[in-house]
């Protein structure tokens, strides 16, 4: 199994995968570990960036574009479609936006998580 680990973390804020429709959204980094299910099974994660209406995740064997995707992580549980893949991250695109105030709640619990952990 690839190694999803917080050295990873450092490089996803700044990476720019490709979209096939422009952002509405403003997206914001989080290191918040998850699950993906979907047809082909389910899938250890790490989301990477989140949105009200999507999320960058890493993960060793992505589901393919067009997959529909159930992601869990943190107390967020949303439904969507994998809208580009590229190997080892996938973007989703949920299909009803979920808040702005569970992105803002996970958010902050993933800064406080990395911070701990990181003064350890």
């Amino acid at each position: 199994m690839a190694r999803l680990d917080w050295i990873s973390i450092a490089a996803a804020p700044n990476a720019e995968p490709p979209c096939p429709r422009p952002r509405h959204s403003q997206r914001v980094p989080v290191a918040i570990p998850g699950d993906l299910f979907s047809l082909e099974g389910e899938r250890t994660a790490l989301v990477l960036n989140l949105s009200v209406s999507g999320a960058m995740v890493e993960m060793p064997l992505p589901p393919r574009t067009g997959a529909q995707v159930i992601l869990h992580c943190g107390a967020i549980e949303v439904e969507g479609e994998v809208v580009w893949q590229q190997p080892q991250l996938c973007g989703i695109r949920f299909f009803v936006p979920i808040n702005d105030a569970e992105v803002d709640c996970e958010a902050l619990w993933s800064r406080f998580a990395v911070t701990h952990l990181l003064e350890r």
